[in-house]
């Protein structure tokens, strides 16, 4: 099994990002909470936090253009976890 270095969290000031942080900090798990389009290009795993709703949660990512930072990280690597909202940006913006 493969040892995850760090795992990347993308911020658009919307999602329950501070869920996500305790938990993977309870984890042991290095994170890197950023809203850098070039860090989340590199990143070797990526969360996008839910909102519990859709349309704000896009509209957020879109505003502040994650929306292509994330089409091109899915274009070099084609494979993703996905949460609720991952897929559902993946199924209204790529497909």
């Amino acid at each position: 099994m493969k040892t995850i270095k760090e795992i990347t969290i993308i911020d658009y000031d919307a999602g329950n990002l501070f869920n996500i942080v305790s938990t993977l900090k309870k984890l042991n798990i290095k994170l890197n909470v950023t809203k850098n389009p070039k860090k989340i290009i590199k990143a070797e795993k990526i969360i996008i936090p839910g909102v519990g709703a859709f349309k704000e949660g896009i509209d957020s990512l879109k505003k502040k253009k994650f929306i292509l930072c994330i089409e091109r990280v899915f274009n070099i690597r084609k494979t993703f976890t996905w949460n609720l909202l991952g897929y559902a940006i993946f199924d209204e913006c790529f497909l």
